[in-house]
């Protein structure tokens, strides 16, 4: 955590990061008009980056996260959809739940569909020896990024999400705002998050 803490002070501090709230009119306009350059995101983002900023087709590319010791890795997951049923409704009710489950996401020719039509990155992988993959894609400028995300996918290590995750990720987030702002230091920062999460979910600090 202390070495992710300051890897982030180290790129803010030599000014090429942009700190915009994500997901608004401000945050787009910043990447159509190239203000920010990169963006570290999920495989499905480049989905929304076709339905968001149209104009910028064939000015992307596609590439791995830097590894933060030379060799290490270059792959990365964090967290993921999660789909459930309520135990209120009906049996019947929950058949139909279950079925749109498997269809939309257990069979190949959905996941291939919702892929292809909103950059909804396929969790079957047997749709990864799929041809549309190999595909160069014009949005970026002919590179076949989905042969890449599949290579990543598949090299990504697991991630547990719990139900403390969300009090961890907004501790995480605070402090490294207050970092980023110039209010702490990295060794501050992670110390102060890990308080704020022993103190809200009753436990220890290890």
């Amino acid at each position: 955590s202390l070495r992710v803490a300051r890897n982030i002070k180290e790129i803010y501090d030599a000014d090429i990061a942009a700190n915009i709230e994500g997901w608004t009119s401000a945050w787009f306009s910043a990447y159509g008009d190239a203000t920010i350059a990169s963006l570290p995101s999920a495989a499905w983002m480049e989905g929304t980056l076709r339905a968001e900023l149209p104009d910028t087709a064939g000015d992307w590319g596609v590439f791995k996260i830097p590894a933060l010791e030379s060799g290490g890795p270059r792959a990365s997951n964090w967290g993921g959809s999660n789909l459930m049923i309520a135990d209120q409704v009906s049996d019947e009710a929950q058949a139909r739940g279950w079925d749109y489950m498997e269809y939309s996401l257990a069979t190949e020719e959905m996941q291939l569909a919702m892929y292809d039509e909103y950059g909804l990155f396929p969790a079957l992988e047997t749709v990864y020896d799929d041809p549309v993959f190999d595909e160069e894609l014009d949005f970026y400028d002919g590179q076949p990024a989905r042969a890449l995300f599949a290579e990543v996918a598949q090299d990504s290590p697991g991630y547990r999400f719990t139900a403390d995750t969300p009090e961890v990720s907004q501790a995480i987030e605070t402090e490294l705002q207050r970092m980023i702002n110039g209010e702490q230091s990295p060794e501050e920062a992670v110390q102060a998050a890990a308080e704020t999460v022993a103190e809200n979910t009753d436990r220890d600090l290890a």
